[in-house]
Protein backbone atom coordinates (compact mmCIF):
# COMPACT_ATOMS: atom_id res chain seq x y z
CA UNK A 1 0.00 0.00 0.00
CA UNK A 2 1.27 3.78 -0.79
CA UNK A 3 1.48 6.23 1.42
CA UNK A 4 -1.14 8.28 -0.30
CA UNK A 5 -3.80 5.25 0.06
CA UNK A 6 -2.62 4.40 3.48
CA UNK A 7 -4.20 8.12 4.02
CA UNK A 8 -7.35 7.64 2.34
CA UNK A 9 -10.84 8.08 4.98
CA UNK A 10 -11.82 4.73 5.30
CA UNK A 11 -15.26 3.77 4.64
CA UNK A 12 -17.34 0.97 5.71
CA UNK A 13 -20.38 -0.34 3.97
CA UNK A 14 -22.64 -3.41 5.18
CA UNK A 15 -26.03 -4.24 2.78
CA UNK A 16 -26.92 -7.42 2.22
CA UNK A 17 -27.67 -6.47 -1.57
CA UNK A 18 -24.70 -6.73 -3.47
CA UNK A 19 -26.25 -4.09 -6.09
CA UNK A 20 -26.42 -1.84 -3.08
CA UNK A 21 -22.92 -2.11 -2.81
CA UNK A 22 -21.88 -1.70 -5.91
CA UNK A 23 -24.00 1.76 -6.11
CA UNK A 24 -22.07 2.96 -3.28
CA UNK A 25 -18.67 2.15 -4.36
CA UNK A 26 -19.18 3.39 -7.93
CA UNK A 27 -20.73 6.60 -5.64
CA UNK A 28 -17.63 7.08 -3.50
CA UNK A 29 -14.64 5.65 -5.88
CA UNK A 30 -14.07 9.16 -7.88
CA UNK A 31 -14.17 10.91 -4.53
CA UNK A 32 -10.49 9.18 -3.08
CA UNK A 33 -11.78 7.25 -0.68
CA UNK A 34 -10.83 3.79 0.52
CA UNK A 35 -14.04 1.55 0.87
CA UNK A 36 -14.42 -1.70 2.23
CA UNK A 37 -17.51 -3.47 2.00
CA UNK A 38 -19.24 -6.24 3.81
CA UNK A 39 -22.92 -8.00 3.10
CA UNK A 40 -23.54 -8.90 6.75
CA UNK A 41 -22.64 -7.65 10.43
CA UNK A 42 -20.20 -10.23 11.37
CA UNK A 43 -18.09 -9.76 7.94
CA UNK A 44 -18.24 -5.43 8.47
CA UNK A 45 -17.37 -6.65 12.74
CA UNK A 46 -14.01 -8.79 11.50
CA UNK A 47 -12.93 -5.97 9.37
CA UNK A 48 -13.14 -3.37 12.39
CA UNK A 49 -11.24 -5.49 14.28
CA UNK A 50 -8.63 -5.84 11.75
CA UNK A 51 -8.38 -2.22 10.11
CA UNK A 52 -9.05 1.52 11.45
CA UNK A 53 -12.34 2.87 9.83
CA UNK A 54 -13.15 6.53 9.66
CA UNK A 55 -17.06 6.51 8.90
CA UNK A 56 -19.61 3.72 8.53
CA UNK A 57 -23.03 3.33 6.63
CA UNK A 58 -24.69 0.39 7.18
CA UNK A 59 -28.72 -0.96 5.82
CA UNK A 60 -31.20 -1.30 8.70
CA UNK A 61 -32.90 -4.55 7.07
CA UNK A 62 -30.19 -7.31 7.15
CA UNK A 63 -30.77 -10.81 8.08
CA UNK A 64 -29.34 -12.33 11.45
CA UNK A 65 -28.23 -8.94 12.52
CA UNK A 66 -29.66 -5.47 11.50
CA UNK A 67 -27.97 -2.49 11.50
CA UNK A 68 -28.96 -0.81 14.70
CA UNK A 69 -27.58 -4.05 16.47
CA UNK A 70 -24.48 -3.91 14.20
CA UNK A 71 -23.70 0.01 15.10
CA UNK A 72 -24.14 -0.84 18.91
CA UNK A 73 -21.56 -3.55 18.52
CA UNK A 74 -19.30 -1.46 16.47
CA UNK A 75 -19.56 1.60 18.71
CA UNK A 76 -17.93 -0.69 21.26
CA UNK A 77 -14.97 -1.67 18.70
CA UNK A 78 -14.47 1.72 16.99
CA UNK A 79 -16.46 4.44 19.16
CA UNK A 80 -14.52 7.25 17.11
CA UNK A 81 -16.50 6.02 13.61
CA UNK A 82 -18.73 8.15 12.30
CA UNK A 83 -22.19 6.11 11.82
CA UNK A 84 -24.89 6.49 9.33
CA UNK A 85 -28.13 3.97 9.23
CA UNK A 86 -29.62 3.76 6.21
CA UNK A 87 -33.28 2.74 6.38
CA UNK A 88 -36.26 2.37 4.57
CA UNK A 89 -39.81 4.31 5.44
CA UNK A 90 -40.85 1.30 7.41
CA UNK A 91 -38.01 0.78 9.54
CA UNK A 92 -38.66 4.53 10.99
CA UNK A 93 -39.46 3.66 14.65
CA UNK A 94 -36.46 1.03 14.64
CA UNK A 95 -34.36 4.29 13.63
CA UNK A 96 -36.00 6.44 15.98
CA UNK A 97 -34.97 3.68 18.79
CA UNK A 98 -31.49 3.70 16.74
CA UNK A 99 -30.93 7.62 17.27
CA UNK A 100 -32.31 8.14 21.03
CA UNK A 101 -29.77 4.80 22.13
CA UNK A 102 -26.83 6.99 20.76
CA UNK A 103 -26.00 4.15 17.98
CA UNK A 104 -25.86 6.50 14.95
CA UNK A 105 -24.70 9.98 14.06
CA UNK A 106 -26.90 10.33 10.85
CA UNK A 107 -29.73 8.57 8.85
CA UNK A 108 -30.32 8.29 5.14
CA UNK A 109 -33.53 7.23 3.71
CA UNK A 110 -34.07 5.09 0.81
CA UNK A 111 -33.89 5.51 -2.14
CA UNK A 112 -31.21 7.72 -1.61
CA UNK A 113 -30.12 11.20 -3.47
CA UNK A 114 -26.31 10.77 -4.58
CA UNK A 115 -25.18 14.57 -3.62
CA UNK A 116 -26.84 14.41 -0.94
CA UNK A 117 -25.35 11.82 0.70
CA UNK A 118 -22.34 12.74 -0.50
CA UNK A 119 -22.32 15.89 1.72
CA UNK A 120 -23.89 13.66 4.61
CA UNK A 121 -20.37 11.36 4.07
CA UNK A 122 -18.14 14.44 4.03
CA UNK A 123 -19.78 16.14 6.85
CA UNK A 124 -19.34 13.01 8.83
CA UNK A 125 -15.66 12.79 7.66
CA UNK A 126 -14.96 16.75 8.85
CA UNK A 127 -16.61 15.61 12.33
CA UNK A 128 -14.40 12.69 12.50
CA UNK A 129 -11.34 14.32 11.74
CA UNK A 130 -12.25 17.39 14.15
CA UNK A 131 -12.72 15.17 17.02
CA UNK A 132 -9.51 13.44 16.64
CA UNK A 133 -7.67 16.66 16.14
CA UNK A 134 -9.07 17.59 19.33
CA UNK A 135 -8.36 14.62 21.08
CA UNK A 136 -4.34 14.25 20.15
CA UNK A 137 -5.14 18.08 21.38
CA UNK A 138 -5.93 16.97 25.00
CA UNK A 139 -3.24 14.72 24.75
CA UNK A 140 -0.74 17.43 23.85
CA UNK A 141 -2.38 19.54 26.46
CA UNK A 142 -2.30 16.72 29.20
CA UNK A 143 1.65 15.82 28.34
CA UNK A 144 2.59 19.63 28.56
CA UNK A 145 0.76 19.88 31.97
CA UNK A 146 2.86 16.96 32.93
CA UNK A 147 6.02 18.67 31.79
CA UNK A 148 5.08 21.82 33.48
CA UNK A 149 4.00 19.83 36.64
CA UNK A 150 7.67 18.12 37.05
CA UNK A 151 9.53 21.42 36.20
CA UNK A 152 7.72 22.96 39.13
CA UNK A 153 8.28 20.36 40.87
CA UNK A 154 12.32 20.67 40.16
CA UNK A 155 11.96 23.94 40.81
CA UNK A 156 10.80 23.60 44.46
CA UNK A 157 13.16 21.24 44.93
CA UNK A 158 15.66 24.05 43.78
CA UNK A 159 13.78 26.40 46.36
CA UNK A 160 13.70 23.80 48.99
CA UNK A 161 17.29 23.00 49.19
CA UNK A 162 18.42 27.15 49.32
CA UNK A 163 15.75 27.30 51.96
CA UNK A 164 16.72 23.70 54.11
CA UNK A 165 16.29 25.76 57.38
CA UNK A 166 13.13 27.11 55.93
CA UNK A 167 11.54 24.00 54.96
CA UNK A 168 12.50 22.08 58.22
CA UNK A 169 10.68 24.87 60.17
CA UNK A 170 7.71 24.41 58.30
CA UNK A 171 7.89 21.08 59.23
CA UNK A 172 7.70 21.71 62.96
CA UNK A 173 5.61 24.14 62.41
CA UNK A 174 2.81 22.66 60.87
CA UNK A 175 2.82 19.17 63.14
CA UNK A 176 2.73 21.66 66.05
CA UNK A 177 0.16 23.56 64.52
CA UNK A 178 -2.30 20.35 63.89
CA UNK A 179 -2.60 20.44 67.76
CA UNK A 180 -5.59 21.49 69.83
CA UNK A 181 -6.63 25.33 69.50
CA UNK A 182 -4.75 24.98 74.04
CA UNK A 183 -1.86 24.47 72.09
CA UNK A 184 -1.90 27.88 70.31
CA UNK A 185 -0.07 30.10 72.81
CA UNK A 186 2.66 26.82 72.88
CA UNK A 187 2.69 28.29 68.91
CA UNK A 188 3.16 30.98 69.45
CA UNK A 189 6.27 30.57 71.85
CA UNK A 190 8.18 28.22 68.76
CA UNK A 191 7.43 31.03 66.33
CA UNK A 192 9.06 33.62 68.79
CA UNK A 193 12.34 30.86 69.21
CA UNK A 194 12.60 30.47 65.82
CA UNK A 195 13.50 34.01 65.88
CA UNK A 196 15.72 34.19 68.92
CA UNK A 197 18.02 31.66 67.96
CA UNK A 198 18.52 32.68 64.70
CA UNK A 199 22.20 34.50 64.81
CA UNK A 200 21.44 37.85 62.46
CA UNK A 201 17.74 38.56 63.61
CA UNK A 202 17.45 40.09 66.85
CA UNK A 203 14.75 39.08 69.35
CA UNK A 204 15.36 42.37 71.01
CA UNK A 205 14.20 44.27 67.97
CA UNK A 206 11.22 42.51 67.44
CA UNK A 207 9.89 42.74 71.04
CA UNK A 208 10.23 46.53 70.69
CA UNK A 209 8.78 47.23 67.44
CA UNK A 210 6.40 44.73 68.87
CA UNK A 211 5.65 47.16 71.93
CA UNK A 212 5.44 50.20 69.66
CA UNK A 213 2.77 48.32 67.53
CA UNK A 214 0.14 47.87 70.26
CA UNK A 215 0.89 51.29 71.89
CA UNK A 216 -0.06 52.71 68.49
CA UNK A 217 -3.56 50.33 68.10
CA UNK A 218 -4.32 50.79 72.37
CA UNK A 219 -4.46 54.64 71.26
CA UNK A 220 -6.21 54.55 67.97
CA UNK A 221 -8.92 52.43 70.22
CA UNK A 222 -9.00 49.38 68.19
CA UNK A 223 -10.74 45.67 69.73
CA UNK A 224 -9.22 43.81 71.90
CA UNK A 225 -8.65 41.34 69.11
CA UNK A 226 -7.03 43.71 67.15
CA UNK A 227 -4.75 44.76 69.51
CA UNK A 228 -3.50 41.56 70.15
CA UNK A 229 -3.32 40.50 66.30
CA UNK A 230 -0.95 44.19 65.76
CA UNK A 231 1.35 42.96 68.51
CA UNK A 232 1.62 39.69 67.16
CA UNK A 233 2.34 40.87 63.72
CA UNK A 234 4.90 43.08 64.86
CA UNK A 235 6.54 40.56 66.83
CA UNK A 236 6.82 37.73 64.12
CA UNK A 237 6.88 40.38 60.98
CA UNK A 238 10.76 39.32 60.62
CA UNK A 239 10.22 35.53 60.59
CA UNK A 240 10.25 35.09 57.38
CA UNK A 241 13.90 36.23 57.33
CA UNK A 242 14.75 32.60 58.40
CA UNK A 243 14.93 31.41 54.24
CA UNK A 244 17.38 34.29 53.67
CA UNK A 245 20.64 33.72 52.77
CA UNK A 246 23.37 34.67 55.65
CA UNK A 247 25.20 37.79 53.23
CA UNK A 248 22.07 39.50 52.22
CA UNK A 249 20.74 39.75 56.22
CA UNK A 250 24.54 41.14 57.24
CA UNK A 251 23.94 44.12 55.05
CA UNK A 252 22.36 47.49 56.63
CA UNK A 253 19.51 47.92 54.63
CA UNK A 254 20.86 51.08 52.62
CA UNK A 255 23.79 49.32 51.35
CA UNK A 256 21.77 46.88 49.36
CA UNK A 257 21.63 46.92 45.63
CA UNK A 258 18.25 46.66 43.53
CA UNK A 259 18.15 43.00 43.34
CA UNK A 260 19.28 42.81 46.86
CA UNK A 261 16.40 44.69 48.30
CA UNK A 262 13.54 42.69 46.17
CA UNK A 263 14.97 39.70 48.00
CA UNK A 264 14.98 40.98 50.68
CA UNK A 265 11.52 42.01 50.85
CA UNK A 266 10.44 38.86 49.81
CA UNK A 267 10.77 37.57 53.67
CA UNK A 268 7.33 38.43 53.97
CA UNK A 269 6.39 35.98 51.24
CA UNK A 270 8.24 33.46 53.33
CA UNK A 271 6.55 34.55 56.43
CA UNK A 272 3.36 33.64 54.81
CA UNK A 273 4.55 30.01 53.71
CA UNK A 274 5.65 29.61 57.95
CA UNK A 275 2.56 30.47 58.83
CA UNK A 276 -0.17 29.38 56.50
CA UNK A 277 -0.76 26.04 58.37
CA UNK A 278 -2.46 28.39 61.14
CA UNK A 279 -6.01 29.26 59.73
CA UNK A 280 -5.91 31.63 63.48
CA UNK A 281 -3.02 33.26 62.20
CA UNK A 282 -5.20 34.60 58.76
CA UNK A 283 -4.71 38.19 60.19
CA UNK A 284 -1.34 38.38 60.95
CA UNK A 285 -0.26 36.81 58.39
CA UNK A 286 -2.08 39.07 55.81
CA UNK A 287 -0.07 42.39 58.08
CA UNK A 288 3.07 40.66 57.75
CA UNK A 289 3.12 39.97 53.89
CA UNK A 290 1.81 43.59 53.56
CA UNK A 291 4.21 45.33 55.79
CA UNK A 292 6.38 47.19 52.45
CA UNK A 293 3.30 48.92 51.18
CA UNK A 294 3.09 52.85 51.44
CA UNK A 295 0.17 54.78 51.51
CA UNK A 296 0.66 56.56 48.66
CA UNK A 297 0.69 53.31 46.70
CA UNK A 298 4.78 53.23 45.85
CA UNK A 299 5.55 50.16 48.07
CA UNK A 300 5.04 46.40 47.55
CA UNK A 301 2.87 45.14 46.60
CA UNK A 302 2.52 48.30 44.14
CA UNK A 303 -1.50 47.58 43.54
CA UNK A 304 -1.96 48.65 47.55
CA UNK A 305 -2.48 52.05 48.79
CA UNK A 306 -4.10 54.69 51.40
CA UNK A 307 -6.74 52.39 53.63
CA UNK A 308 -6.57 49.42 51.07
CA UNK A 309 -3.85 48.11 52.98
CA UNK A 310 -4.47 46.14 55.86
CA UNK A 311 -4.67 48.37 59.18
CA UNK A 312 -1.97 45.80 61.29
CA UNK A 313 0.52 46.25 58.18
CA UNK A 314 -0.34 50.40 58.34
CA UNK A 315 0.66 50.37 62.02
CA UNK A 316 3.91 47.43 61.48
CA UNK A 317 5.13 50.13 59.06
CA UNK A 318 5.43 52.62 61.08
CA UNK A 319 6.49 51.11 64.42
CA UNK A 320 8.88 49.14 62.25
CA UNK A 321 10.59 51.99 60.63
CA UNK A 322 10.69 54.12 64.07
CA UNK A 323 13.33 51.44 65.25
CA UNK A 324 14.93 50.83 62.01
CA UNK A 325 16.26 54.17 62.50
CA UNK A 326 17.32 53.59 66.00
CA UNK A 327 19.66 50.97 64.90
CA UNK A 328 22.60 50.79 61.92
CA UNK A 329 20.19 48.32 60.02
CA UNK A 330 18.56 50.85 57.73
CA UNK A 331 20.24 54.06 58.12
CA UNK A 332 23.80 55.03 58.12
CA UNK A 333 23.81 56.48 61.30
CA UNK A 334 21.36 55.62 64.76
CA UNK A 335 19.46 58.26 65.64
CA UNK A 336 17.94 59.65 68.48
CA UNK A 337 14.54 58.86 69.15
CA UNK A 338 13.72 62.65 68.43
CA UNK A 339 14.95 62.69 65.42
CA UNK A 340 13.57 59.08 64.61
CA UNK A 341 10.10 59.90 65.03
CA UNK A 342 10.53 63.50 63.14
CA UNK A 343 11.20 61.36 60.15
CA UNK A 344 8.64 59.33 60.82
CA UNK A 345 6.22 62.18 61.08
CA UNK A 346 7.33 63.84 57.96
CA UNK A 347 6.55 60.53 56.02
CA UNK A 348 2.96 60.89 56.69
CA UNK A 349 0.40 60.62 53.86
CA UNK A 350 3.30 59.63 51.43
CA UNK A 351 4.76 56.21 53.20
CA UNK A 352 2.51 56.00 55.89
CA UNK A 353 -0.84 56.14 56.94
CA UNK A 354 -2.10 60.28 58.37
CA UNK A 355 -4.12 58.02 61.34
CA UNK A 356 -1.94 56.10 62.45
CA UNK A 357 1.19 59.05 62.30
CA UNK A 358 -1.26 61.07 64.60
CA UNK A 359 -1.35 57.89 67.53
CA UNK A 360 2.38 57.79 67.10
CA UNK A 361 2.64 60.98 67.55
CA UNK A 362 0.09 60.65 70.33
CA UNK A 363 1.85 58.21 71.77
CA UNK A 364 5.59 59.48 71.92
CA UNK A 365 4.29 62.57 73.85
CA UNK A 366 2.99 60.32 76.63
CA UNK A 367 4.61 57.17 76.67
CA UNK A 368 8.16 57.91 75.79
CA UNK A 369 9.64 54.53 77.70
CA UNK A 370 8.36 52.42 74.59
CA UNK A 371 10.69 54.79 72.39
CA UNK A 372 13.75 53.91 74.37
CA UNK A 373 15.52 50.30 73.78
CA UNK A 374 15.07 48.47 76.93
CA UNK A 375 15.84 44.77 75.65
CA UNK A 376 19.05 43.45 76.07
CA UNK A 377 20.56 40.43 74.01
CA UNK A 378 21.14 38.86 76.89
CA UNK A 379 23.08 38.41 80.34
CA UNK A 380 26.76 37.29 79.50
CA UNK A 381 28.47 34.47 81.78
CA UNK A 382 30.23 36.37 84.36
CA UNK A 383 26.87 38.52 84.82
CA UNK A 384 24.93 35.57 85.68
CA UNK A 385 23.44 34.76 89.47
CA UNK A 386 22.32 31.43 91.44
CA UNK A 387 18.45 31.74 91.32
CA UNK A 388 18.14 33.62 88.17
CA UNK A 389 15.70 32.08 85.75
CA UNK A 390 15.77 30.90 81.82
CA UNK A 391 13.10 33.45 79.87
CA UNK A 392 13.88 31.43 76.77
CA UNK A 393 15.94 28.40 76.07
CA UNK A 394 19.43 28.59 75.39
CA UNK A 395 21.48 27.32 72.14
CA UNK A 396 24.81 27.41 71.15
CA UNK A 397 25.96 28.50 67.42
CA UNK A 398 24.74 25.16 66.09
CA UNK A 399 21.05 25.65 67.66
CA UNK A 400 21.93 22.85 70.13
CA UNK A 401 19.58 23.04 73.03
CA UNK A 402 21.65 23.66 76.07
CA UNK A 403 19.55 24.59 78.89
CA UNK A 404 15.62 24.42 78.53
CA UNK A 405 13.29 27.65 78.82
CA UNK A 406 12.68 28.07 82.60
CA UNK A 407 15.73 26.44 83.89
CA UNK A 408 16.69 28.03 87.14
CA UNK A 409 20.72 28.50 87.32
CA UNK A 410 22.59 26.86 90.29
CA UNK A 411 26.23 27.52 90.82
CA UNK A 412 27.15 24.48 88.66
CA UNK A 413 25.06 25.30 86.09
CA UNK A 414 26.90 28.56 85.52
CA UNK A 415 30.00 26.71 86.03
CA UNK A 416 28.96 24.47 83.53
CA UNK A 417 28.36 27.27 81.09
CA UNK A 418 31.92 29.34 81.56
CA UNK A 419 33.78 25.68 80.96
CA UNK A 420 31.48 25.03 77.91
CA UNK A 421 32.51 29.18 76.38
CA UNK A 422 35.98 28.72 77.63
CA UNK A 423 36.10 24.91 75.59
CA UNK A 424 34.54 26.00 72.77
CA UNK A 425 35.54 29.69 71.94
CA UNK A 426 31.97 30.92 72.07
CA UNK A 427 30.37 33.37 73.51
CA UNK A 428 26.82 32.78 75.52
CA UNK A 429 24.21 34.96 75.85
CA UNK A 430 21.34 33.91 78.03
CA UNK A 431 17.88 35.61 77.93
CA UNK A 432 17.02 36.23 81.66
CA UNK A 433 13.02 36.28 82.51
CA UNK A 434 12.32 39.78 83.47
CA UNK A 435 11.15 38.86 87.13
CA UNK A 436 14.95 38.14 87.91
CA UNK A 437 16.04 41.45 86.55
CA UNK A 438 14.76 43.70 88.81
CA UNK A 439 17.38 44.65 89.87
CA UNK A 440 18.74 46.33 86.99
CA UNK A 441 15.53 47.94 86.28
CA UNK A 442 15.91 51.26 87.83
CA UNK A 443 19.72 51.67 85.64
CA UNK A 444 19.77 53.93 82.46
CA UNK A 445 18.68 52.14 78.78
CA UNK A 446 21.31 50.42 77.31
CA UNK A 447 22.39 51.33 73.85
CA UNK A 448 20.47 49.78 71.24
CA UNK A 449 21.53 46.44 70.82
CA UNK A 450 21.95 46.52 67.23
CA UNK A 451 24.04 49.96 66.39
Amino acid sequence: MTAAAAKKPVILCVDDEHSILNALKRLFFPVGLDIELATNGQDAIKILESKKVHLIISDMRMPEMNGAEFLAKAVEIQPDAYRILMTGYSDMASTIAAINDGRIHRYVQKPWNNKDLLNTVKDGLKLFHLEQANKRMQQQISQQNKELKELNHNLEEMVHQRTAQLKKTLAQLRASMARSEQEKQNNLDILYNVISIHPLISAGFAVNVSNLAKAIAEKMQLPVKDIENVALTALLHEIGMIGLPADLLKKPYHQLEGLEKQQFIEHASHAELILSPAPHLRAVVEGICCQYAHFNGTGYPAELKDTHIPLPARILAVARDYWLLMTRRSYSKVLTPKEACTMIVRASHTLYDPAVINAFEACYQKSRDIFINSIRDGYSIDELKPGMRLRSALYNETKILLLPKGCELTPVLIDKLKKYQRQHHQELKIDIAPEDDAATASEAPTAPSEA
